[in-house]
């Protein structure tokens, strides 16, 4: 009798185990299914409590885990990057979670640094530039428009960036901006128009690099069509001015170099040389002459205009003087030339 009391006991025991195991079983189900539901519903704050409480529970993990994404997702999208952070982070590995942890990570350092604020200046700087050459047109004062940029930028100069890249870009800027003002205060038009042509390429290749990689005035059709549609255009102008450049300078150095004096009539003469254009570009020149008397003073000066001069063609650059009461012996000569047209 007392054995059978003992098997009684047991049995009662294990019934009422399994009575509970059945219930916790019926809890978790019910609860997982309300998970589920609010899932669908897009609720994702309430369904992520349900699956953390289920723990182990079929594949609640795995669904805590897509709560999360969706979670981190829309704040990302509301550029909450503080609070996504933390989501993204505890998602290591899912899905393209460590990619927008950095995103976030970014974008927080940025805020924290310059990076947003230079943004913003060069937004209105170069907003403003674009606005005064569109009204100004050719009679724009060009040394406001540089000024008015350095005004806005160059308090970056020597600022702390959390990107790198852009830090790179800001100082590629602000070297194209200061190129310009010194070509402003060249007194030779070749000088000038290569400082000025070194700055534009300069200041368009860093707005066409910042619109690629950060958005940078994405939605502007004018910033589109005349910063990052020209910067390609700009870089190949640069290419071709030093080229012509140092084609000039190595025939005009050369031993073989020799500018010829040829009387005409009277007292009339003519000064010339002989140049080939060995570059791949088309260029057309301008020749400025100043022939100075042995005591270096101005006796005469002109210019000389030579058109489209096409790639391996030879030509002539000639000026015709008036040599009456000069002494040909001691007269001197210096010249510059500058470009006024590109074709490649």
């Amino acid at each position: 009798m007392k054995v059978r009391n003992r098997s009684l006991k047991r049995i009662g025991l294990l019934a009422a185990l399994l009575l509970v195991c059945l219930c916790l079983t019926a809890c978790a189900g019910g609860k997982y299914s309300d998970a589920e539901e609010l899932y669908a519903q897009g609720d994702y704050a309430a369904a992520l409590e349900l699956y953390e409480e289920l723990g182990d529970h079929q594949d609640a993990p795995q669904k805590a885990n897509l709560c999360r994404y969706h979670l981190a997702d829309a704040l990302l999208e509301q550029q909450n990057y503080e609070e996504a952070l933390p989501y993204y982070r505890q998602l290591a590995g899912h899905r393209d979670s460590d990619d927008k942890a950095a995103f976030c990570e970014q974008k927080i350092g940025m805020a924290a640094n310059a990076d947003n604020d230079f943004l913003a200046a060069l937004e209105q700087s170069v907003a403003d530039r674009l606005n005064a050459t569109a009204q100004g047109g050719e009679t724009v004062d060009l040394k406001i428009v540089v000024d008015t940029e350095l005004a806005y930028l160059e308090g970056f100069a020597d600022a702390t960036f959390y990107d790198q890249r852009l830090s790179r870009l800001a100082q590629q800027y602000l070297k194209g901006l200061y190129e310009q003002q010194e070509a402003l205060g060249e007194t030779l038009r070749c000088d000038h128009d290569f400082s000025w042509l070194q700055g534009e390429a300069d200041r368009l290749e860093a707005l066409s690099c910042l619109y690629e990689e950060y958005g940078f005035m994405e939605e502007d059709v004018q910033f589109i069509a005349n910063c990052v549609k020209q910067a390609e255009d700009a870089q190949t102008r640069l290419a071709a001015h030093k080229a012509i450049e140092d084609d000039i300078d190595e025939q005009t150095s050369s031993d073989a170099f020799e500018p010829e004096y040829e009387y005409l009539y009277d007292d009339w003469g003519r000064f010339s040389f002989r140049l080939k254009n060995n570059t791949e570009y088309t260029y057309s020149t301008v020749f400025d002459f100043r022939f100075l008397t042995e005591d270096n003073n101005l006796f005469y000066s002109d210019s000389v205009a030579i058109e489209n001069i096409r790639p391996g063609e030879s030509y002539t650059v000639s000026v015709d003087i008036d040599l009456k009461d000069c002494d040909t012996e001691g007269l001197n000569w210096e010249w510059e030339n500058y470009y006024t047209s590109f074709q490649w």
